[in-house]
């Protein structure tokens, strides 16, 4: 998979990589969000957080904690890129080509795509093999405008 050095954009059913236009961490203006404490309930309901699940008996999905989704504007489909160490994700992106849907129904906020987690796992180089289930926790939201319009972005630290 190549990978350009400033960022990339993955695909649903066959991630390729594109040229990821507009975002630039170091000139995004910065939205405040704070991570609440987890109330004990699975799924991160109270927390920023992301699980990239991959097990080969049990599926490859990526969760969005519920306040995650929440802070994107509860989207019906979200954007994917990177940009260094950093996973992106919107309802809308720039230069994104793209969209990755939630099944339908009330409070989903899982992504069922096994090329996108694998995506996700050879884009930072994360290891699997003595585990199924990775969280991620480092989040903050950002916005800018485009074209006239304020888009608002997750930012997920992957390492």
């Amino acid at each position: 998979m190549e990978k350009n050095a400033n960022s990339t954009v993955a695909k649903s059913a066959t991630p390729t990589v594109k040229d990821l236009k507009s975002v630039n961490l170091s000139q995004l203006q910065h939205v405040s969000a704070r991570a609440l404490a987890s109330n004990g309930r699975r799924g991160g309901n109270g927390s920023l957080s992301l699980n990239v699940v991959f097990s080969e008996n049990n599926g490859k999905r990526i969760k969005l904690s519920n306040a995650l989704h929440a802070g994107l504007g509860s989207p019906t489909q979200v954007q994917v890129a990177q940009d260094g160490k950093y996973l992106i994700i919107g309802a809308t992106l720039p230069g994104a080509e793209e969209v990755f849907e939630f099944p339908t129904g009330k409070g989903t906020t899982i992504l069922y795509n096994a090329a996108l987690v694998k995506w996700v796992i050879d884009a930072f180089n994360l290891d699997y093999s003595n585990c199924v289930s990775r969280s991620y926790n480092k989040v903050r939201f950002d916005s800018q405008e485009v074209n006239g319009s304020k888009i608002t972005f997750a930012i997920i630290e992957m390492n």
